[in-house]
């Protein structure tokens, strides 16, 4: 029969095991807790500073065509989603934008459209679509000389003496 000092030693040390897990505990749970609201703070101050950059931007409005579009789905737990909605334009200096767009402007875009893309930042205002390049395309195409699209891009564009897209240079068939 074991003796009542070994029984009493053997309950100190699961009390010394439930002391130190009880004292760890204290120690990490305001870690997790101080890191969990830094994380917040640190994206609520991203938020801001893009939001007052975007503010500190000039209004462009340049001339541009859509060359592509994609959504973002996020799903959670409880079947519910969001959606956020991109468009990316290329401008006449063959620099590509991709802008955040709301679903309704989502909607009434479409791949290879031309127009006036109005943008502040990082913030999308307004596409116009039929605007002046969009009025040379189409005198282009009644005098014959009608665009084509890019196999390689996938812009709408009348090719180069050379024959080559006026976008990203690859050859053109036709």
């Amino acid at each position: 029969m074991p003796d009542i000092s070994s029984i009493v030693s053997g309950r100190a040390g699961n009390m010394r095991s439930f002391d130190f897990t009880f004292n760890s505990m204290q120690t990490i749970f305001p870690i997790f807790i101080f890191l969990f609201f830094g994380a917040l703070l640190f994206v609520i101050c991203k938020g801001i500073f893009q939001w007052s950059k975007n503010n500190r931007s000039p209004v462009l409005s340049v001339e541009a065509q859509v060359v592509n579009m994609r959504e973002d789905v996020s799903t959670s737990a409880e079947n519910s989603s969001a959606t956020w909605y991109y468009a990316t334009f290329q401008v006449e200096s063959g620099d590509r934008i991709e802008l955040s767009v709301s679903g309704k402007e989502y909607g009434m875009l479409a791949q290879g459209d031309t127009g006036r893309l109005t943008f502040q930042g990082t913030r999308y205002l307004n596409f116009q679509r039929g605007s002046v390049a969009y009025a040379e395309y189409e005198r282009q195409a009644k005098e014959g000389k009608a665009a084509q699209t890019c196999a390689c891009c996938g812009a709408a564009t009348t090719p180069d003496t050379s024959g080559r897209c006026e976008f990203c240079g690859s050859a053109m068939q036709g």
